[in-house]
């Protein structure tokens, strides 16, 4: 009976927003060095907060931002941002990060923070997920490490990744807080969507954590799936698929998660074959991994 044998091992399984883009800056002006606020935009309440780029404010380069709080409040906390928005979908994971300084000889009302935040939006900008980087709650402290966040997968239906420079004053007081920020940075990443991308995670009987297997065959054939030490790529375990019988026979693994309308995913794994019996010479026919491979659609 002739039998043909595949072996299956996908190591790197990427459901993502395009393919191994490599992270790259997507703020524009992101060190507020034309001078202007163009294009980022501002929110500030009560009226009196605001935020400008000056030379007083730079850390590198020209320019950095001087923003500041109001004098007053009645109703409560006083709140001024400068933001940019980006485009991102679900599963993407943003890293925002800049540097930020209380200026040396400028009020600071106590309970204040300054730092970094990062909110997914909606298509209609409703806010699904906020992430925030430590908070800077001292007068006088200079420029040092930047000031990081990054965050899980974004939730389903995110549409807009929105980078924050975020200041807040607790309650109605006189004394306005200031801080600067400069040299700014906004980077998406693609996550895997898929559990368990790698198969090293055993549900029991050599059947892969979080995924659902199925096989079949005619007569006198059959399919199947099994983990695997021996065949792996990297890792701990890789999967192998076999198909063996003179009939039609099938055999796979898949996995469902959920996608967003529009949007371009991209499928990726680490492949190898191996034919049995032996070729004319005597060896077993088989090509080692090579790639990896690509489904995009």
């Amino acid at each position: 009976m002739k039998r043909f044998f595949i072996s299956l091992v996908v190591v790197l399984a990427v459901l993502s927003f395009g393919c191994n883009a490599e992270a790259t800056n997507l703020l524009t002006n992101p060190g507020f060095e034309t001078g202007t606020m163009s294009p980022w935009a501002k929110y500030q309440y009560p009226a009196g907060a605001g935020s400008t780029p000056t030379p007083t404010a730079a850390r590198t380069g020209t320019y950095g931002l001087w923003i500041y709080t109001d004098t007053t409040n009645p109703s409560g906390p006083s709140i001024s941002i400068a933001y940019q928005d980006v485009n991102a979908t679900q599963g993407d994971s943003a890293t925002a990060s800049a540097y930020l300084r209380t200026p040396n000889g400028q009020t600071w009302y106590s309970g204040s923070y300054a730092c970094v935040r990062v909110e997914f939006l909606s298509s209609s900008y409703s806010v699904l997920a906020t992430y925030e980087s430590a908070h800077l709650t001292t007068a006088n402290t200079p420029y040092g490490n930047p000031y990081t966040v990054t965050t899980p997968a974004a939730p389903a239906g995110t549409a807009k990744a929105r980078f924050e420079l975020y200041l807040w004053k607790p309650i109605a007081t006189s004394t306005v807080s200031v801080a600067n920020f400069d040299d700014c940075s906004m980077e998406i990443q693609q996550v895997d969507l898929l559990s368990n991308s790698g198969f090293d995670q055993d549900a029991g009987g050599g059947t892969p954590t979080s995924w659902s297997t199925w096989s079949g065959g005619g007569t006198n054939s059959a399919g199947g799936s099994v983990l695997t030490e021996a065949l792996k790529r990297n890792g701990e375990k890789a999967v192998c698929v076999y198909l063996y019988g003179p009939n039609n026979a099938w055999a796979g693994l898949s996995q469902d998660v959920s996608v967003s309308a529009g949007t371009v995913y991209a499928f990726t794994g680490w492949l190898r074959l191996r034919y049995a019996p032996a070729d004319s010479h005597g060896n077993n026919t088989q090509a080692y991994y090579s790639g990896p491979a690509y489904l995009i659609g």
